[in-house]
């Protein structure tokens, strides 16, 4: 073709050649015009529909009477590699689609897509990841999408780039840019998490049975040439070896590259499989204590997949943390004839458990303690050496309140059922009364009890000539059943939530020595809450995530209201002590 535009240009051409070249033009334009019919009726492009268009174009072609046959086969394999080139350059356009938003129902035409671009070589793969990039970074990778949103959008680049590239190179220039876009979010470690064995456990259950690659970390495998490692000698691997793309990272291991699938990209975020395995220690501490829904079958069954990518060992606390819940569970079962309350505990080997933070619950009421007793010698029939120490701020207890007819049966934990069983000793408390006989915060308490009356069981009001509200037991049936069918799981997660934070603002208070003095000696003397929060997240251990942008906005607004610091344009400044003194007076 190129030949015939020369001849052309220098006035040296047969009317063959112009057929030709007219031919191949038309050729590779009815293709694109085929494509386009079929995208917009199918919304897609099969690898057999691709073939179909070759067969009807050959059809055609076949046809056309031309002096030299051999010219036909030529057209074709020309019309062929700017009919794919054009392909991939159309289905570019619509990528992040395709590999975010639509997969896996896109599959089929990145199928189609991973075809063109084997024929062509090199072709289209800058442009293609380029464009990637700049749709994730506008679409996905903003303030605006949550964390869980984005780890979902980085399981599907996985899976669907994984089928576009089989070298995983694009897949990897594109998920680094997810990747350290994660790392700069607060929450990402226990979101990925909880994304992993909560919301696409089944999912991602079955990557670990059908990919048993043990996990490394990426460092340890730079430069490392894994061509000639032992299990790679074999023959028939070596025919059908095919070298890395032109834009892999040099050094970079091909088999720790193309061995990634969506569970080890995730576990990468974290930097390493320490931190995550730290990270799932502590979560699966709390899903075995602080639910009443656990699941210890389905946690046994998830280590055991785990421990098909982790070397041995590390994994061993967790596998005693599954043992000590078996050990308790038949513990339960010789007790439970020989107390009046059920009890079913979790007794911990506290050397093999993370630290579990908890509240102090002074005491139960005298048949919970009873049969805490119970519980223990039961216990001790088993260990007589051992005795048992009870974490009252831990766990759940399931509790039944019936007012005339109606009967509610709930599942709150032990720190808000505290206050419900002060109603047993009288009917109306006042907040400081709850707040001095629980040890807790005045805040702490009017929460507790405001979720209380949420649920239809408690009412306040104002007695004449009190100077506090009281909290009463409600005396009205119909509250009560009107909270039957609230959702007791959203409001237990949003009093959670509330004091999660305020423990939060409350743990910033450590700093304020450090911070009072930062801020003072900074630049100007003002600083902005974005500045203190990338320190106070120095100050986390690295499997912590730290405190949030608004828990440190909160803190500092915190100190505004004590007259500690002042807040103009975004800036907060240190108040000096004499206008302190002065406002004081």
């Amino acid at each position: 073709m190129n030949a015939a535009i020369a001849d052309m240009v220098n006035g040296r051409f047969c009317l063959n050649q112009l057929v030709i070249a007219v031919v191949h033009a038309t050729y590779v334009k009815v293709g694109k015009a085929y494509v386009e019919h079929v995208l917009e009726r199918t919304g897609g492009l099969t690898v057999d529909e691709m073939e179909q268009i070759y067969e009807v174009l050959w059809e055609w072609l076949s046809r056309v009477p031309l002096y030299d046959k051999e010219e036909l086969q030529h057209i074709r394999d020309w019309g062929k590699d700017f009919l794919r080139k054009a392909v991939i350059d159309r289905l570019t356009g619509s990528i992040y689609d395709m590999a975010v938003v639509n997969f896996p129902k896109s599959y089929p035409t990145l199928s189609t897509l991973r075809n063109c671009m084997m024929n062509v070589q090199e072709y289209g793969r800058e442009k293609l990841v380029n464009t990637l990039i700049h749709e994730v970074e506008s679409k996905l990778l903003h303030i605006a999408v949550d964390t869980p949103a984005i780890l979902n959008g980085y399981s599907l680049c996985v899976e669907s780039l994984r089928e576009v590239d089989p070298s995983c190179v694009i897949m990897h220039r594109v998920c680094k840019v997810i990747k350290e876009y994660l790392k700069k979010r607060p929450d990402t470690v226990r979101q990925i998490i909880n994304y992993i064995t909560s919301e696409k456990r089944d999912d991602l259950a079955a990557h670990l049975a059908n990919r048993c690659g043990t996990i490394v970390d990426e460092d340890e495998l730079a430069g490392a040439n894994d061509d000639f490692l032992p299990e790679a000698m074999n023959l028939s691997q070596w025919r059908q070896w095919v070298p890395d793309p032109i834009d892999v990272t040099p050094g970079e291991s091909g088999r720790f590259r193309q061995a990634a699938d969506v569970f080890n990209m995730l576990v990468s975020v974290y930097g390493s499989k320490d931190m995550f395995v730290k990270e799932y220690r502590q979560l699966l501490a709390e899903r075995l204590t602080s639910s009443n829904t656990k699941d210890p079958i389905f946690e046994r069954r998830y280590l055991d997949l785990l421990k098909l990518r982790f070397n041995e060992g590390e994994l061993q606390q967790c596998e005693v943390m599954l043992k000590d819940i078996r050990d308790s569970q038949r513990i339960d079962r010789t007790a439970l004839g020989k107390k009046c309350v059920p009890v079913s505990a979790c007794i911990i080997s506290a050397h093999f458990w993370p630290k579990i933070d908890s509240e102090t619950v002074a005491e139960f009421p005298p048949a919970l303690e009873e049969a805490l007793v119970e519980y223990e010698k039961a216990f001790m029939d088993h260990k007589e050496s051992r005795r048992l120490q009870w974490m009252r701020g831990v766990g759940c207890v399931e509790v039944s309140l019936k007012l005339g007819d109606v009967e509610v049966n709930k599942v709150v934990p032990n720190p808000i059922a505290a206050v419900l069983y002060l109603y047993l000793e009288k009917e109306s408390w006042t907040i400081a009364e709850v707040a001095e006989r629980l040890s807790i915060s005045k805040g702490v308490a009017r929460r507790r009890l405001e979720w209380w009356k949420s649920q239809g069981l408690l009412t306040q009001n104002l007695p004449t000539g009190a100077t506090a509200e009281e909290w009463s037991l409600v005396t009205n049936p119909t509250l009560l059943a009107t909270s039957r069918n609230a959702a007791d799981d959203e409001s237990d997660e949003d009093e959670e939530a509330i004091e999660d934070t305020t423990d939060a603002i409350d743990a910033l208070e450590q700093y304020w020595s450090y911070t009072k003095n930062f801020i003072a000696n900074h630049d100007n003397g003002e600083v902005k809450a974005e500045r203190m929060h990338r320190i106070y997240r120095m100050f986390s251990s690295p499997s912590a995530q730290g405190p949030s942008l608004e828990t440190v906005t909160a803190f500092l607004m915190r100190k505004v209201k004590q007259n500690l610091l002042t807040y103009n344009n975004g800036f907060f400044r240190v108040v000096k002590e004499s206008t302190t003194k002065a406002n004081e007076r």
